[in-house]
């Protein structure tokens, strides 16, 4: 018999849990016994006593990193659930790592490819909620920096001509460096009246004294200068352009449109006048790229209807009607959940709620001190400047560095509350979703639908004909299960699922 390699993983979260026999040792212990008796050989172990207040899990990432280098090694083991997964990323890291067999030893479970489609089942609807928090997170952080960007504040360093300063309120600021200024005007009326080069007029401003950051001129920085908008008085974040900025303009933008026109560096991106709801979600099966959305009239006033189509290939236009119908026809009305299922979705809900509101406080409590650290760094960097400990480059590196990490973690940290609301917002939606799929879907909007669909499908295909519905694992199985019983066919959890899955 071939011995299967495996990497043990023990953990104790506190010292009452020590107290109360959780112990390292009897861990290890349990986990030595177990792989002798299933004939698997322990080629490395991580052992850490961390609490879920501390930052971070030094062994866990160790086991994960050993995991990636080592794909002969596929299996963990670990005495029961709750020592391996602490937060709902934990779940996702974890489900990344292809072909991994988890042996929770002391509950008796495997979870393995060739593990049961409920247990499975029960697994991806955690997967899926954890992935959906953590997206919603880096969600509700981007749209912290753009409301920021809205308000007219650049959320990231200025370039070159700007320097970051506190106002009166106490708020952070960006002003002209008047040093710097001159020689940025300078580089746009030289190169329009002039018939430089960009490598001629970085030699022209390096003898006329612009060192930027105390370094020569280079061609690649006369390029970028040329190319930059910020110094007309807006600015570009994400693809978005922003004409509400709050700092001063060093150029006209007439200035900047007569360079762009010489350089013939000048694009027109049209903007978007309406929002679609699945603007970039369908893709094209013949070139993968994702199909445009369009507003059509219909004939003899009949109304607008919204169509999707590529741009790349021919006969590729579907209806939003017809998608969505589809969707309904296809995925929804195959969905089956057994009241068992139910209520093992209920009880995970519950589970995962209690887990995301742990996190979201670890999370704010190591949030509020990394915004602590990054604002003693930044006041002791502004007094060893004065001191003269510091010189001006190193200065303005770091404070430039240390503001955006603050000013990112500040989004984070107001955040973190909303996302968990989000969460258990699609917990909800996902109990509903079980209870009474396409009942649900009829009575709701275009972009609530498309909410929907992001927890049961990755991108839909389609090739001018026929539209395929890639579904998330989980959901697999449910609609597999579901042609079962409509077949009379034996439980799913009693069949192959090599076999089922080609049904």
């Amino acid at each position: 018999m071939t011995t299967k390699k495996a990497v043990l993983y023990a953990r104790v979260s506190s010292d009452r849990q020590e107290k109360e026999g959780f112990s390292i040792p009897a861990q290890i212990k349990l986990l030595h016994e177990y792989a002798k008796k299933n004939n698997i050989s322990i080629v490395e172990e991580f052992v850490e006593s961390e609490t879920a207040k501390k930052a971070g899990r030094t062994q866990f990432n160790n086991m994960v990193k050993y995991l990636k280098k080592n794909s002969t090694v596929r299996i963990i083991l670990v005495e029961k659930t709750d020592r391996l997964y602490r937060n709902l990323k934990d779940y996702v890291t974890l489900d990344d790592l292809n072909g991994l067999a988890i042996h929770f030893c002391k509950e008796g479970n495997i979870l393995s490819a060739e593990s049961k489609s409920q247990d499975k089942f029960m697994h991806g609807i955690r997967v899926l909620m954890a992935k959906n928090y953590i997206d919603n997170l880096s969600e509700e952080i981007r749209k912290g920096l753009n409301e920021k960007c809205a308000q007219g504040y650049y959320p990231s360093s200025p370039p070159m001509g700007y320097i970051n300063k506190q106002n009166a309120n106490g708020k952070k600021e960006l002003i002209i460096d008047p040093t710097v200024a001159p020689f940025i005007k300078q580089i746009f009326e030289s190169y329009l009246m002039g018939n430089y080069t960009y490598k001629s007029l970085a030699e022209y401003m390096h003898a006329c004294g612009f060192r930027p950051k105390n370094r020569n001129c280079t061609m690649k920085t006369i390029e970028n200068i040329l190319h930059n908008e910020f110094y007309t008085g807006i600015f570009i974040y994400k693809g978005v352009k922003y004409y509400n900025a709050k700092h001063d303009a060093i150029i006209s933008p007439e200035l900047f449109m007569h360079v762009q026109e010489k350089i013939k560096g000048k694009y027109k991106t049209a903007r978007k006048k309406h929002n679609f709801a699945y603007s970039g979600f369908i893709k094209c099966k013949h070139c993968g790229r994702p199909l445009i959305a369009e507003l059509q009239h219909g004939r003899h006033k009949k109304g607008n209807y919204i169509y999707y189509r590529c741009h790349s290939c021919k006969n590729t236009t579907l209806r939003q009607d017809e998608f969505e119908n589809a969707f309904q026809e296809h995925v929804l009305n195959n969905l089956y959940f057994s009241e068992e299922c139910i209520s093992g979705i209920i009880s995970i809900a519950k589970e995962l709620i209690n887990m995301e509101s742990e996190f979201a406080c670890v999370s704010a409590d190591e949030l509020n001190k990394k915004i602590k650290l990054l604002q003693r760094r930044l006041s002791q960097l502004y007094t060893d400047k004065c001191d003269g400990i510091i010189d001006t480059e190193t200065y303005i590196s770091k404070r430039d560095e240390w503001q955006h990490e603050l000013d990112v973690a500040l989004v984070k940290y107001e955040k973190i509350a909303k996302a968990g609301n989000e969460f258990v917002g699609n917990v909800e939606l996902l109990l509903n979703l079980c209870k009474d799929a396409p009942q649900l879907y009829l009575n709701q909007s275009s972009e609530e639908k498309r909410k929907l669909m992001n927890l049961l499908i990755s991108n839909p295909i389609f090739d001018g004909e026929t539209i395929d519905f890639p579904l998330v694992l989980a959901f697999e199985y449910a609609i597999k299960l579901h042609k079962l019983e409509t077949r009379g066919v034996e439980p799913l959890s009693k069949m192959d699922l090599d076999k089922l899955l080609r049904v």
